[in-house]
């Protein structure tokens, strides 16, 4: 409009060949009906089939919006979809449960960013549940589990899963089901390049119904194929198992924590000193966590009284020292074993006895855990699960992402596919049972 202040007399032309008057009046209505089209053009929503894209929830998230907006615009679509999609398609009740879901899925992303690689391509920890499907995981932290009764390596390779422990007296177990084999199909059905979840998914179940492994063994040398028919029961699960090695060792492998894995610990501690041993290897390799407080029972059980085991930090709740208050079980010289697959719980007792220099730690880095989940009641209906608790060491110290670092690193190492319970002893092969037994016989 500035333009139009130039001409100062009617006798100006301009390159229509209108007066200025007639200049001011044509630009003003060009103006106009520029604005009303572009209004028009707001207003009425485009329709069609749009190519397909990913949304990048990561950039979203880094959006930089003003203070109050983001929360104006949460109003506005919720107020949106409930006008355009119909409350055939979805109710405001579903849309708010939805609407909290994606707020961990968003917490999840954020939380993704600070974790190890091997921590991120697990399923993601924070989810809503109804109160009937939370039942499964107090089920897990009391020692009992319905299921067929495995543990496997995490894709060895695509499209596969090994075996790494068959619990005793599961329905895997008498199925003859055996450590090592490698599972190819669940139910007919390939997982290759599926998401780690779905394969989850299809082999949990309720008891009573059954599902079929597709299985490849080695047998002198030669691949056999074969399948095998399992019911899921419910059954107890016990977490530890011991076996007496030569020259005063023994060993306690501890799978997993649950409440009843202190007393297990204990009850073998005090069998395998009856059988001589006064060493001990502390086997958590593979150990995918569990209850965070039994975990902190069993090293309790090997350090002195009023000793810090661990801190315990939740944002709004504090900081907690977690105190050794039992009378120590056992003094002898310890190895803890760790590898990789070593998660949560399981890395808060190798650092707590690493840190006060009660076990000496062998194996490869942890995979970097520091943080633990939390089960809490949202409302009537439902059960929050998230991964809000931090933890430190003593002295302040956290394993998260980087993963807790051994006193003597091994890498590139085979996970043992023995069964103590079994009858086998840990296998010649497994370098770092070997390294722990000889630094053991060589202490005073």
């Amino acid at each position: 409009m500035a333009a139009l202040t130039e001409f100062n007399s009617d006798a100006d032309r301009n390159w229509l060949g209108l007066k200025p008057v007639q200049v001011r009046t044509f630009l003003a209505l060009l103006t106009t009906a520029v604005l009303c089209a572009s209004v028009a053009h707001s207003e009425e929503p485009v329709r069609g089939e749009f190519p397909h894209a990913a949304v990048d929830l990561g950039a979203l998230l880094e959006t930089r919006v003003a203070p109050g907006d983001a929360e104006q615009m949460f109003i506005e679509l919720r107020t949106l979809l409930l006008n355009r999609m119909g409350s055939d398609i979805i109710t405001e009740d579903q849309l708010y449960l939805g609407a909290m879901q994606g707020m961990l899925v968003a917490i999840d992303e954020q939380l993704r960013k600070q974790e190890s690689p091997a921590k991120a391509s697990l399923p993601s920890a924070g989810m809503l549940l109804r109160k009937e499907q939370a039942e499964p995981l107090y089920e897990d932290l009391a020692g009992r589990m319905t299921g067929i009764g495995i543990e496997f390596e995490l894709y060895a390779k695509p499209g596969v899963l090994v075996v790494s422990r068959v619990l005793p007296d599961s329905p895997a177990e008498r199925s003859g089901v055996l450590e090592g084999d490698r599972i190819i199909a669940i139910n007919d059905q390939g997982f290759r390049a599926r998401p780690l979840t779905d394969v989850l998914s299809l082999l949990q179940g309720e008891a009573g119904t059954t599902l079929q492994l597709g299985l490849v063994r080695m047998a002198a040398g030669t691949a056999q194929r074969y399948s095998v028919r399992i019911e899921r029961q419910r059954f107890d699960v016990r977490s530890v198992e011991d076996l007496m090695q030569a020259n005063g060792v023994g060993y306690i492998r501890i799978a997993r924590f649950h409440q009843q894995t202190p007393t297990e610990v204990e009850d073998s501690v005090r069998h395998l000193e009856k059988l001589g041993a006064d060493r001990l290897i502390i086997d958590l390799r593979n150990n995918s966590g569990g209850d965070l407080m039994a975990a902190l029972e069993v090293a309790d059980l090997f350090v002195p009284p009023s000793t810090v085991l661990l801190r315990v930090i939740e944002p709004g709740l504090g900081a907690q020292d977690v105190v050794a208050s039992r009378p120590c079980l056992s003094t002898s010289p310890m190895v803890i074993l760790v590898n990789r697959w070593t998660l949560g719980s399981a890395e808060s007792v190798a650092a707590s006895l690493q840190e006060h220099g009660r076990a000496y730690v062998i194996g490869e880095t942890t995979m970097g855990s520091a943080r633990t989940q939390t089960l809490l009641s949202l409302g009537s209906s439902l059960m929050l699960r998230l991964e809000s608790v931090r933890l430190e060491t003593a002295t302040g110290k956290s394993w998260q992402a980087k993963g807790l670092q051994p006193d003597l690193s091994i890498w590139g190492v085979s996970v043992p596919l023995s069964n103590p319970l079994a009858g086998r002893e840990p296998v010649a092969s497994d370098l770092l049972f070997e390294t722990a037994r000889q630094y053991l016989e060589a202490q005073p």
